[in-house]
């Protein structure tokens, strides 16, 4: 039994040396976000434009934009939780399957997708 609570003691401690590196990850989600309502959410442009070369910007940009407070709130959420978990498996492997999540999710959606994608929905569509 000792050697369960010795395990969930490091697993616990590691989180918690991980924590900073995540919040600061979240805080640029957050800084992007406010940045963008305080303009007006007008860096939606940089969102994902299907099948357009100039659209492909949007791969690396749109996972920053969210359409309002609600979204990036719920969206902070399972990012803290996740990110938390994966940099368990350190700061290499945490870079290398986010932005592999960034670029194949972006890259999936590119060429099929019928319309500019903007942060699901903007402020004026909801």
């Amino acid at each position: 039994m000792q050697e369960y609570v010795d395990q969930f003691v490091t697993l616990s401690r590691l989180i918690e040396y991980n924590l900073p590196f995540v919040l600061k990850f979240l805080g640029a989600f957050w800084l992007v976000h406010i940045l963008n309502a305080a303009l007006g959410y007008r860096l939606c442009i940089l969102g994902i434009y299907p099948r357009s070369i100039p659209g492909l910007l949007g791969v690396f940009f749109s996972p920053f934009l969210h359409g309002n407070f609600n979204h990036i709130f719920f969206n902070s959420i399972p990012l803290i939780i996740l990110s938390s978990l994966l940099m368990l498996t350190g700061i290499e492997n945490f870079l290398c399957v986010t932005i592999s999540i960034i670029l194949l999710s972006g890259l999936g959606v590119w060429p099929v997708s019928y319309t500019h994608l903007r942060a699901h929905e903007t402020p004026e569509h909801l």
